[in-house]
Parts: structure tokens; C-alpha cells; sequence
């Protein structure tokens, strides 16, 4: 392995294989290839678009202005005919390419991935990347994608809970934990201010369906509302628009329409979270739980449910308040970050150096390097 002298760099062609570069997982890909880009050739390949089925255009313009290679290769679609094609497709895209390293972002780029390299000449290393599946998918998707993730070289999990699930379906081979870091624009300075009295703002970040409870938020801030002067804003992708249509029609019902802002996607988050009150999580699961870290290291306390991929960093009264699931513990959680300045700060502190020691971009680079070149940690 070759490493540059900020202590990262792997010296070799890399190509990412993901479905779609959307949501969490679009960003880490785009911003892992942009910086992989400034030393060697990388390309991105990801699936064709479908509807609405399709790469978000800020991570495209991303890897352009890093000028990072695509190609196009289906690895969304499972059936028996599409899937083979992308196998074909992928084995041509090898001979053109000549990765000396395949990183596999989801279970079916993993498998294709396997297909191809077992029926092409050349050395190559797999490496797949395991992130969340959603809860109450069918069996023979989660079968399926541990075929791939079993026949990979190595393969790299951020959360324990992920670990726990590949095992439970039968993944034997060593995992590698690899915790994925924060944008640098993340970690500008902070202050310690106390809550301003006054209308005060809390809110989420996450796409919008049910795992992400939503509702909760809402049923809590219909409870602050009899007391406090407190505004809910979501920020994020509707995913499941039945379930946008239920929260909507719940704030109605509640009377709470001028008091929850649906923001939607937004491009740079950073300016409305530093600006929140308090960011409040009632997820229930999360594959590491990047929205909740930037916040802390934008110096927004959390108010958070202990959910998989959060519960290896949440410290109650340390780095956050942790709460019971339900709306009523989310209240009193709120509470307490309101009217106690001093928890709030050392939230903030705690937050932040939590961010500083384990979730920085550059410690991501470094292990995904060692990873890439054979070694682990």
C-alpha cells in the first residue's frame, strides 16, 4: 500500500458499486470518491433511472466537480433477468476499468460483484459495505444480500447492531467496523449560549417513513405546545407518501399546522440544525446515526430514542438525553435540555468531542485504506 502523507491514501483503482447515490449512504459514497479522486482514477456505478428510482443530482454533481469516471450498472433490481444482465454488465466494466478494488456499497452490488469476478480474469479485492436494511423486508432480500456479502474479501459494518444482524443470517467471515465520519464543514466553532427565551425551534433530520416515527415528534410537541412556545421542523426526504399524508393530517388534527415545518431535502442542513433548540430522534432504527452526530457536532444538544446504530455512542446526561420510547419521555427529555443550562452545556461539549475522537473523516479515509489494502482494525 501506498500512503500519502496525511496517513490515508490507498495507491490503486477503485470502483463503488451502489444501487442509487441517495440519502446517508449516497453521501458517504460521493464524498469517499471525491477524496479518493484527488490521488488516482475511481468510478461510481450505480443503477439506471427508473421513475423516481434515481441518483440524487447534487451527489452527481459532486463526483463531477471531483471529476470522478460513472458507469451505469443495474444493481437495484433483483429478478432473475435484470440481475444476470448486470453480471454481464459488470464483467465488461472490469475488463474496461481494471479495478484493483470493488467497494460495494448494499448487498446485490455484492453479489453481482462476486458473479463477475468468478468468471473474469484478473486480481482484484472485494470489499462490501453493509449500512441498514429497512425493518420488515421479506427474508429472501436479507438471504440474498448475505450471499453476496459472504463471498466479499472484506467486508466493513459502523454499527454493532449491523454486525449482530449479518451474523444472525449466517455471515461467518471477519467484519471489519469502520465508523463513517462527518463532513469537515461540520466541525466549525461552537458556543455554549442558553436556551433565548422566546419561540424556540426543535427538530429532525431523516427520511420521511415510518422507522424514522415522525409521529411521535408531532404527538410530542402537541404535549410542549400546552406549556412552551415550540416549533417542530423535519427536515428530509419523503420516502413513504402515505405515511407524509398521515403526519400531515396529524398536525391538523392536533392543530399544529403553523407549528410543524415539513422542510423536505434540503442541500446543507447545517445552518438550520446549529440553529435548533434541540434535536430529537425517535427512530428505531438507524444505521449509524449520522444526522444525530452532525448535530452534535454542530452543538445541538440530542434528545434521542436508544435505537441500533445509535446505542454506541449514547451516553445518557453525557453526550445526550436518552429517552424511552414514546412521545411522554421525549417530552421530559426536551424539557430538561430547555430548562437546564448546564446539561445543556455539557451536551454540547460532550457531543462535540465525541465527534472530535471516533466520527472524523479523516480517521474513515485511514481505516478504509488499511481495509483496502488486506489489513483491518
Amino acid at each position: 500500500m501506498n500512503v500519502s502523507n496525511n496517513g490515508w491514501w490507498y495507491d490503486g483503482r477503485v470502483l463503488h458499486v451502489i444501487p442509487y447515490l441517495w440519502s446517508g449512504a449516497g453521501d458517504v459514497v460521493t464524498r469517499l470518491a471525491a477524496a479518493q479522486a484527488g490521488r488516482h482514477r475511481v468510478m461510481v456505478a450505480t443503477s439506471p433511472a427508473v421513475g423516481s428510482l434515481r441518483d440524487w443530482p447534487a451527489y452527481r454533481r459532486r463526483l463531477n466537480r471531483a471529476s470522478v469516471a460513472h458507469a451505469t450498472v443495474e444493481t437495484f433490481a433483483r429478478a432473475p433477468e435484470r440481475f444476470w444482465t448486470a453480471v454481464d454488465a459488470m464483467q465488461r466494466l472490469f475488463r474496461t476499468f481494471r479495478p484493483d478494488v470493488v467497494h460495494c456499497h448494499a448487498g446485490v452490488p455484492a453479489l453481482v460483484a462476486a458473479c463477475a469476478t468468478a468468471a473474469t480474469s484478473g486480481d482484484r479485492r472485494l470489499v462490501g459495505q453493509f449500512y441498514n436494511w429497512r425493518p420488515g423486508r421479506p427474508t429472501w432480500m436479507n438471504v440474498m444480500d448475505c450471499h453476496g456479502f459472504g463471498r466479499m474479501d472484506a467486508l466493513v459494518c459502523s454499527a454493532r447492531a449491523s454486525v449482530r444482524l449479518l451474523r444472525r443470517h449466517g455471515v461467518r467471515g471477519p467484519i471489519t467496523m469502520v465508523p463513517l465520519g462527518l463532513a469537515p464543514s461540520f466541525l466549525r466553532p461552537i458556543t455554549l449560549a442558553p436556551v433565548q427565551f422566546g419561540r424556540q425551534t426543535v427538530g429532525f433530520v431523516g427520511r420521511i417513513e415510518p422507522r424514522k416515527q415522525q409521529h411521535v415528534l408531532i404527538e410530542a410537541l402537541a404535549v410542549l405546545r400546552r406549556t412552551r412556545s415550540v416549533d417542530l421542523e423535519l427536515i428530509g426526504e419523503p420516502a413513504d407518501p402515505t405515511y407524509l399524508e398521515s403526519l400531515q393530517s396529524l398536525t391538523l388534527r392536533w392543530d399544529l399546522g403553523d407549528r410543524v415545518r415539513f422542510a423536505g431535502h434540503i442541500r446543507s442542513v447545517t445552518g438550520r440544525v446549529a440553529g435548533w433548540s434541540a434535536f430529537v430522534s425517535a427512530s428505531i432504527d438507524e444505521g449509524q446515526g449520522l444526522a444525530v452526530l452532525e448535530a452534535m457536532a454542530l452543538g445541538t444538544p440530542v434528545v434521542a430514542r436508544r435505537a441500533p446504530g445509535l446505542e454506541d455512542f449514547l451516553v445518557d446526561g453525557r453526550n445526550a438525553v436518552v429517552a424511552s420510547p414514546g412521545a411522554r419521555a421525549l417530552v421530559r427529555g426536551i424539557a430538561r435540555v430547555l430548562d437546564d443550562d448546564r446539561l445543556r452545556a455539557r451536551l454540547i461539549v460532550g457531543g462535540r468531542r465525541l465527534v472530535e475522537r471516533r466520527f472524523t473523516w479523516d480517521r474513515t479515509l485511514h481505516l478504509l485504506s488499511s481495509v483496502y489494502a488486506g489489513g483491518s482494525r
